[in-house]
């Protein structure tokens, strides 16, 4: 799919959400943007519009839903000491359920497939012709050298489940899951929900041992695969781990209950 095509299909996603009829309807993005003004300011007029939080972990999904919300005269915005990842707006739930919601979702694919698409022909022919995952092997490297410090992971490795989680009940674990992926549609968003709470409720920085030496955890981040990953340090050494993995101090710092309630996610609910 080049530009010009992608551009096309982009307008055309716009058309369908405005009720396009017929094709000549459908290939008018201008009408198409000024029904769905007028449908929003009816539902306005018959419902007011409530304050809404969205969470967007990606960068670029983040861009498209604001430009998205700016495009219908809806003011995106953040309060002060929230997170990056939070979007703020105030908007009709029905042109939210109906319109805003589906048209960013199917804008957002339609984006990612294009972009995967030239990301994949860039690395082959400028890097490598070969750009799948890294080759699953059995024993684990280290994840940290240095001369005098460093972190050295077992040979195998397991995911641990803190003592501290046996304090919630899988009923608690459930209900905040529930709060944190409310409104979401699939995993990826599932788990950018959960991100979201863990970034907004836990502590940082904070120390714990990993591999039985003391390390500081500094950040919680997005890996590029959408998994949930802690940054920590120790010393002037740094390493990024997945959150699944990481031991919990006794006591846990503040807001540690939304990182078993993403690992009792991960698990499928166990």
């Amino acid at each position: 799919m080049d530009e010009a095509r992608l551009i096309e299909k982009l307008r055309l996603v716009e058309a369908l959400f405005a009720g396009a009829a017929t094709e000549g309807e459908k290939a008018a993005a201008t009408g198409a943007k000024q029904r769905i003004l007028e449908r929003l300011r009816l539902w306005e007029r018959e419902v007011p519009p409530v304050e809404y939080k969205f969470s967007l972990g990606d960068t670029w999904s983040r861009k498209v839903f604001v430009a998205l919300l700016r495009r219908y005269g809806i003011r995106p915005y953040r309060y002060r000491r929230q997170r990056h990842t939070t979007v703020m707006a105030r908007v009709s739930k029905r042109f939210v359920d109906e319109t805003l919601w589906p048209e960013f979702r199917e804008i957002s694919e339609t984006l990612r497939i294009y972009l995967a698409d030239v990301t994949d022909r860039v690395i082959s022919q400028v890097i490598h012709q070969d750009s799948s995952e890294a080759d699953v092997v059995e024993s684990a490297q280290k994840l940290l050298h240095a001369a005098d410090d460093r972190f050295v992971e077992p040979t195998t490795v397991t995911r641990r489940q803190n003592a501290s989680s046996r304090g919630l009940s899988k009923a608690t674990l459930k209900t905040l899951v529930e709060e944190a992926t409310v409104d979401t549609y699939g995993e990826s968003e599932q788990t950018v929900g959960l991100f979201t709470m863990i970034e907004d409720s836990l502590e940082l920085p904070f120390v714990t041992k990993i591999f039985g030496m003391e390390a500081a955890v500094e950040k919680v981040d997005l890996s590029g695969r959408g998994d949930i990953i802690v940054i920590c340090r120790r010393g002037s050494h740094q390493q990024r781990l997945p959150i699944l993995d990481l031991p919990l101090p006794v006591p846990p710092p503040p807001g540690w209950e939304w990182i078993e309630a993403y690992r009792h996610w991960a698990r499928g609910w166990r």
